[in-house]
């Protein structure tokens, strides 16, 4: 993670200390934030879709971050 990354300073926020799956689920919304921002803007939203299937709480975790770093995700 660099310094200009969103998650470098929201993990603590996202996640309680002693949330039992804290650091998997953290290294989950780190790799789905840094598969999207590979993506087209126009394909990251069907991304997201796939690859967050019903988990809506993730989804919407990572377009935040997606907006914080200025990159677009179409809805």
């Amino acid at each position: 993670m660099n310094a200009q990354c969103p998650l470098a300073s929201l993990g603590a926020v996202l996640w309680p200390r002693g949330t039992r799956h804290e650091p998997e689920r953290w290294r989950q919304v780190e790799e789905l934030y840094h598969s999207a921002l590979e993506k087209e803007p126009a394909r990251r939203a069907f991304f997201l879709q796939e690859a967050c299937g019903e988990d809506e709480e993730m989804r919407s975790e990572v377009r935040s971050l997606l907006e914080q770093s200025g990159s677009k995700t179409s809805q």
